[in-house]
């Protein structure tokens, strides 16, 4: 089962598209799918290991992986010096 399929049968669980920690109104687009058991650990893609939250959920978990949003914060940084020097936004290569 796809990741994709495994958050749609998710949503069908639990009777719709929202976030199953604060309740915020999703689409599928903008659901993250949370693995309960991850999958460096044996978890698989499957509905029963999936659990939907919002974007801001997902950021705020303490178990995500905090090199992974370090790294996200510093592109986000460079991206807006470049902007504030050249008027544009880069193009990453």
């Amino acid at each position: 089962m796809s990741w994709h399929n495994a958050k749609v049968e998710r949503a069908r669980q639990i009777g719709g598209w929202f976030c199953e920690d604060c309740g915020e109104t999703l689409t599928p687009m903008t659901a993250v799918g949370h693995h309960e058991r991850y999958r460096r650990n044996g978890g698989k893609s499957e509905a029963r290991n999936c659990r939907l939250r919002c974007g801001s959920c997902e950021q705020h978990d303490p178990h995500t992986n905090k090199s992974r949003q370090k790294k996200i914060g510093q592109s986000e940084t460079r991206a807006w010096k470049y902007y504030c020097q050249h008027g544009r936004l880069p193009r990453w290569r």
